[in-house]
C-alpha cells in the first residue's frame, strides 16, 4: 500500500504527514515504524521494505523522506513501485516536487496522492525558531533539546541546519569563556550575555569534548559512516 504526500507547502504537508503516522499507529500499535532518508536508504533494502514483517505486526509504516531527490534512489524506488503497491507493508512517500513522469507513475499505483500547493495570499511562515536548540543546548536541558529537535524535524528543519546551530551553540559558550566582553569576542552582546550564563553548565573540557562529537559526526556523515539524523540523535541524548 502507498501514499503520496508532495508539494512546495512543506508546512502543511508535514503536519499531514504526522496526522497520517499517527492514525496508522493507533489503528495499528503494533507495527513496526521506519523512517528512511537519502542517507539511510540502500539499493539492497527494497526488496526487504517489501516483504519485510514486524517483530509482532504483520506490517511495517515506512515513511520515505524526500529520497527521490537523488535520482539513483529515485530510480530503485520507480522500477518497485508496482510490488510496493501490493505489499503489505504500509510505504508513505513525502516530498516537495515531483516532474510529471514520475507523479504519473506513482498515480498508476497509489491508494492515496495528496498535493500540498503554497496558498498565494497567505505568506509562508515557518514559526519554529531554530535558535531555541542552541538554547536548549546552553541550558543542558536534553528532554527539551530532544523535543525541539524532533519539533523543527516536523517542521521542516534539515539536519544540516540542526547540525550547524548546535556547533554555533557550542563554539559561543567556549568563547564567551575565554574573553572578557562581547566586543572582544566580536559577538552580539545579547547573545554573549546568553552564551556567559550558559556557559557555566559546562566545563571547558566539555565544551572541546562537545565541538569533536559535533565536527567528528558531521564529517562521519559526509563519509557514508553513519547518516546525519542518527548521528544528531545519539549526539543530542549524550548531551
Amino acid at each position: 500500500m502507498i501514499y503520496l504526500l508532495y508539494g512546495k507547502d512543506t508546512a502543511r504537508a508535514r503536519a499531514k504527514l504526522k496526522s497520517l503516522i499517527d492514525s496508522l499507529q493507533a489503528k495499528k500499535p503494533d507495527a513496526t515504524f521506519v523512517r528512511v532518508t537519502q542517507e539511510s536508504f540502500r539499493e539492497d533494502r527494497v526488496q526487504e521494505f517489501i516483504g519485510a514483517q514486524g517483530l509482532f505486526e504483520s506490517r511495517l509504516i515506512i515513511v520515505f523522506d524526500c529520497v527521490l531527490k537523488n535520482k539513483n534512489v529515485e530510480s530503485s524506488i520507480l522500477s518497485a513501485l508496482e510490488e510496493f503497491s501490493q505489499s503489505k507493508n504500509i510505504c508513505i512517500f513525502f516530498e516537495e516536487d515531483l516532474d510529471k513522469r514520475t507523479l504519473a507513475l506513482f498515480k498508476k499505483h497509489t491508494e492515496k496522492v495528496q498535493l500540498f500547493l503554497l496558498q498565494k495570499h497567505k505568506k509562508e511562515k515557518n514559526t519554529f525558531n531554530i535558535f531555541e536548540l542552541a538554547d536548549a543546548l546552553g541550558e543542558r536541558n536534553k528532554k527539551r533539546l530532544w523535543v525541539l529537535y524532533q519539533r523543527g524535524k516536523l517542521s521542516g528543519v534539515s539536519d544540516e541546519e540542526v547540525h550547524g546551530i548546535l556547533l554555533w551553540g557550542v563554539k559561543s559558550m567556549h568563547l564567551a569563556q575565554s574573553v572578557r566582553n562581547a566586543e572582544e569576542g566580536e559577538l552580539n552582546p545579547f547573545v554573549f550575555k546568553k552564551a556567559v550564563r550558559f556557559a557555566h553548565n559546562y566545563s571547558a573540557n566539555e565544551l572541546n569534548n562537545l565541538s569533536t562529537s559535533l565536527v567528528t559526526l558531521y564529517h562521519d556523515a559526509r563519509g557514508g559512516i553513519c547518516p546525519l539524523d542518527i548521528a544528531l540523535e545519539r549526539f543530542i541524548l549524550s548531551v
